[in-house]
């Protein structure tokens, strides 16, 4: 919904002539001793200044022309013609470094003085007149800008012919100030004048054929004509490092246009590797608040909400607004385009009341400052309609965005983007107000002309073919609504086999394809229709295609690289980038996004991944498999599949039919979801302030939610929860011990085996595990078979030299742990021992991949936000920044693990952050991609005396030779069934097996 593009304002350099008249008249005016003693050095300071600024170094030639203009100054005196047309340089040099402001000062009082002296009609005076017309185009008030370089342009045209360079200099900032007021196709047409007149003149590669061609490549790109804008801007970035080098000013600002041109074609991949490329040179060249760089970083944001990671677009377009209103004010249009983008991201965050407040502020400035029919304009109103839609306000919708439509008629195209979305959101409100027939035959009708515009197999129709499937579903047309999102799958997985893709783009797009945007539906639903007509085999095909893709390439990465025969180089090589891809990870966290650090890490990542994936394509690419050879023989696999506030599941056994279950609308799935764990974990249960809302969601608050009742204990919860997810599949679970759960979305961060199947808790009967997917599933199992299993304990308690409170009960563990596995090699760090060094120094004699078990007795650290940056927490020794105690999820796997279990006793080691497509990023995860097979982790905080008893009697049943799963339930129900302060789920509920 955001408006791109980039041109440049070419006001002149003032005839030659101008510069020897100027010489002349010093020379005659020489009457004075300190006039006879500077001149030369005065212009030589000048011609300095004019020769910097052509290489781009504007303070350097703005600090040269100061110098120059004073000498004259103190030379002539402050009144003098000459001291005058010194100022017209010194206002160049300020609209140079983008410092219109203090230009306009300049050349105000140049033109004013030049006018009485000279005349209104003399070169001076329309050199600074035009100066003068730039200075208001870049303070946004292109009114202003037009008018004088309107009056400019005809003195200049009845005096020097229409062809002449300060003529067309006029006409370019006429044209510019056209594009600027939403008056598109007049400056296409002016634009392609001024390119073609100084091609024949000048030459392709002049500077001013440049600009003319830059300028034309914007006007296309607002038409939405991106294809033409691509070309244009290729062959003006190809002139610029030909003639003025790869870091100029002018180059870079080319090469961010070309991104954008890009990213309108929507080849996101290659925008972001524009963008990245170029922003520490935007730094050093222009500095961190420079317009440019706001519009490069601004260029950023687009380009993650385009891929899905609307999180880091919202806080990176947040600086931009704050800066851009700082630098800018908050009514200059460049701050009214970022306070749309802001909105647009908070928009796809669902922050639907914020994104709001976002399109109002821009409200209040756009019409005056841009005018009504401004295409900024437009999409402000477009965004609060968009706002409206969400927020069923669907009459305010309807209106906005007719008024949008009638509002941008014979402005845009009919079939640009822009009018196409306005469309799209004018059938949305048109179906919510009953006119559904009318609604759908609209959408159908978007829906081609997107096809026709963007191609039909371009990411970009994902919005037009969700939305129109949703509303399909609700008129009951299933078949149609599947067949849609059919080829939504098409392109979704065409879009993920091209080339490279970093992970990024892998977790982002998979996130959006997953669950939709905020348009219409996704790949999800398509699950649940394919078990609704039956066709279970290819509802879990398409399930399996969305849960832990990138897990799943990462896990067989390395394996299918040897497979094929890769030298051992290749091999090394794959590796070492991976382990670089890791180091970034893990300094990405600490890192604000948008800022210099960020974005530099971000191109070092993209370059890493490049870089493996040049290796690892010649592997071949990797496959989602859906066999059922993972699942055990005496176990049922059930994959969940939640789809917002929808849920299906897929039940199997290693052989036999597949059954399938749509089961139903849970309203508010992860806030109820949120309140279980908070009321299931808590020490005080009687405390904890639980509502049940109107629409049988539960949430927890202090206060009281508008129309809910409070829940009187947990036991109301638990029934709900089974009620829903366990009854209906009641009777394929009821006979089988082994339950093997592939849990989806919030339901990762809950204990089934706490819930209830027939009225009594499922672990008094069954033994719960869980996968993130059948793939993941079969993968290990392949693991399994790689080699013999290591033998031997490695036991870590970190209880002591850390800055955390400690843990009187870790040494005792590890130490009743290791008593368990007598008689086999063991290895014990306790205390100031437990160090990051320790582990990475086992790690680099190859002993850490040959322990059979680990275990850690630790504090863990939990991020949400960056889950690269979970960790369990050791000892830091001080050695290093790679031994700072924090072995975080991003540095597990470059320590190569091949262990059949990891148990990590510590808090929330088994929560992290979800993200729609992979489930829970962090240290599970992490220590899955390291070549660990099963491990047991945490949902919330543990009880260290607890934890203390668990895990020895747990242990004890390992060395007994108990299936890991098996031995967890059974520790689990002996803790259940105990007199022990113990029993309360609390203290055994929360640790859970991963893996199979």
């Amino acid at each position: 919904m955001g408006l791109r593009g980039s041109y440049t304002i070419r006001f002149g350099w003032g005839a030659v002539a101008v510069k020897v008249w100027l010489r002349i008249i010093l020379a005659l005016s020489i009457g004075t001793c300190s006039l006879a003693a500077r001149p030369d050095e005065a212009s030589d300071l000048l011609d300095r200044g004019n020769v910097l600024a052509r290489e781009g170094k504007y303070q350097d030639a703005l600090d040269a022309t100061q110098r120059g203009c004073e000498l004259r100054r103190q030379a002539l005196g402050d009144d003098h013609e000459a001291t005058h047309r010194c100022r017209t340089d010194l206002a160049r040099r300020f609209v140079e470094l983008r410092r219109p402001a203090e230009g306009e000062i300049e050349a105000q009082r140049s033109a004013t003085r030049l006018t009485e002296l000279r005349g209104a009609s003399d070169p001076g005076t329309l050199e600074a007149r035009q100066i003068l017309a730039v200075c208001a185009f870049l303070l946004g008030r292109y009114g202003d800008a037009e008018r004088i370089a309107s009056d400019v342009y005809e003195a200049r045209r009845a005096a020097l012919g229409s062809d002449h360079a300060d003529t067309l200099s006029s006409l370019n900032t006429m044209a510019a100030a056209l594009q600027e007021r939403g008056e598109y196709r007049q400056a296409r047409d002016l634009f392609l004048r001024l390119s073609e007149a100084y091609e024949a003149t000048r030459g392709p590669t002049d500077r001013a054929t440049l600009v003319a061609r830059n300028n034309l490549a914007a006007s296309h790109f607002l038409l939405g004509e991106y294809a033409s804008a691509e070309v244009l801007y290729a062959q003006v970035h190809v002139g610029r490092v030909a003639t003025l080098g790869p870091r100029h000013p002018s180059t870079l600002a080319v090469m961010t246009s070309l991104a954008d041109a890009k990213l309108g074609r929507g080849r996101s991949v290659d925008a972001l590797d524009h963008v990245l490329a170029l922003d520490a040179d935007y730094s050093q060249v222009f500095g961190e608040k420079h317009p440019e760089t706001l519009r490069h970083r601004d260029l950023l944001a687009r380009i993650y909400v385009d891929i899905g990671r609307f999180d880091q677009a919202a806080l990176i377009s947040k600086a931009v607004v704050v800066t851009s209103v700082s630098e800018l004010g908050p009514a200059h249009p460049s701050t009214i385009r970022y306070t749309v983008n802001l909105g647009r991201s908070l928009y796809y965050l669902r922050d639907y009341a914020n994104a709001l407040n976002a399109y109002e502020a821009a409200a209040v400035t756009a019409p005056s400052a841009l005018g009504q029919k401004h295409p900024v304009t437009l999409q402000v109103h477009s965004g609060r309609a968009y706002c409206h839609l969400r927020l069923e306000q669907h009459e305010l919708a309807l209106a906005t965005f007719g008024q949008a439509l009638e509002a941008s008629e014979g402005v845009l195209a009919e079939t640009h983007p822009n009018r196409l979305a306005y469309r799209n959101g004018l059938h949305e409100a048109q179906f919510a107000l009953g006119n559904r027939e009318l609604a759908l035959r609209g959408m159908e009708s978007t829906l081609e002309q997107a096809r026709e515009v963007f191609g039909a197999r371009n990411e970009r129709v994902f919005p037009y073919l969700g939305t129109l499937a949703n509303y399909l579903l609700v008129e009951g047309r299933r078949d149609r609504a599947e067949h849609l999102l059919e080829q939504y799958l098409a392109i979704a997985e065409a879009t993920r086999a091209e080339g490279f893709l970093g992970a990024e783009f892998r977790q982002g797009r998979l996130a959006v394809a997953s669950e939709g945007d905020e348009w219409g539906l996704g790949l999800k639903a398509l699950v649940e229709l394919r078990i609704a007509r039956g066709d279970l085999v290819g509802a879990l095909r398409v399930s399996e295609l969305l849960k832990a893709r990138t897990l799943g390439e990462a896990m067989d990465l390395r394996s299918r690289a040897v497979a094929a025969g890769l030298s051992k180089q290749d091999v090394d090589d794959l590796s070492e980038q991976l382990r670089r891809l890791e180091s970034l990870e893990s300094a990405a966290a600490g890192l604000t996004p948008g800022s210099v650090a960020a974005i530099a890490n971000a191109g070092a990542r993209q370059e890493a991944e490049r870089a493996a994936h040049r290796v690892a394509a010649k592997s071949g690419r990797a496959e989602v498999s859906v066999t059922r050879e993972g699942i055990a023989r005496d176990a049922v696999f059930v994959s969940f599949i939640v789809n917002r506030d929808r849920a299906a599941a897929l039940v199997m056994r290693r052989s036999g039919p597949v059954k399938g279950f749509v089961l139903g609308a849970l309203p508010g799935l992860a806030g109820t979801i949120d309140a279980y764990r908070r009321w299931i974990a808590s020490q005080i249960p009687e405390r904890e302030r639980v509502w049940r809302l109107p629409d049988g969601s539960y949430r927890w608050s202090l206060a009281q939610p508008q129309g809910a009742r409070r829940v009187p204990d947990i036991s109301e919860m638990t029934d709900e929860l089974s009620r829903r997810l366990i009854a209906p599949l009641a009777a394929e679970l009821r006979s089988v011990r082994a339950w093997q759960l592939s849990p989806d979305g919030s339901l990762a961060l809950i204990p089934f085996e706490a819930l209830t199947l027939d009225g009594t808790p499922v672990i008094a009967r069954h033994d719960v595990t869980y996968v993130q997917s059948l793939d993941v599933l079969a993968k290990q199992r392949q693991r399994a078979r790689e080699g013999p299993v290591p033998e031997g304990l490695l036991a870590v308690a970190a209880g002591e030299g850390t800055n955390l409170p400690a843990l009187p009960g870790a040494n005792a563990e590890i130490d009743a742990v290791a008593k368990a596995h007598a008689g086999q090699r063991t290895v014990l760090l306790k205390g100031a021992g437990a160090t990051e060094s320790a582990i990475r120094a086992l790690a680099s004699r190859g002993e850490l991949s040959r322990f059979r078990y680990l275990h850690f007795a630790a504090h863990g650290f939990l991020s949400t936000t960056h889950p690269q940056l979970s960790a369990i927490v050791l000892a830091g020794d001080g050695r290093s920044s790679e031994s700072d105690g924090y072995l975080s999820a991003a540095e597990w796997p470059s320590l190569r693990l091949r262990s059949e279990l990891a148990v990590i006793s510590s808090c929330d080691s088994g929560a992290g952050r979800i993200v729609s497509g992979e489930g829970v990023l962090g240290l599970p995860y992490a220590l899955t991609v390291a070549g660990n097979r099963r491990t047991v982790l945490s949902l919330w905080e543990v009880n260290d005396r607890a934890s203390a008893e668990f895990m020895p009697a747990f242990h004890r049943r390992l060395r007994a030779g108990l299936d890991p799963g098996r031995a967890l339930a059974e520790t689990k129900r002996q803790f259940a069934r105990s007199g022990s302060p113990w029993r309360d789920p609390r203290h055994w509920a929360p640790f859970v097996l991963y893996g199979g």
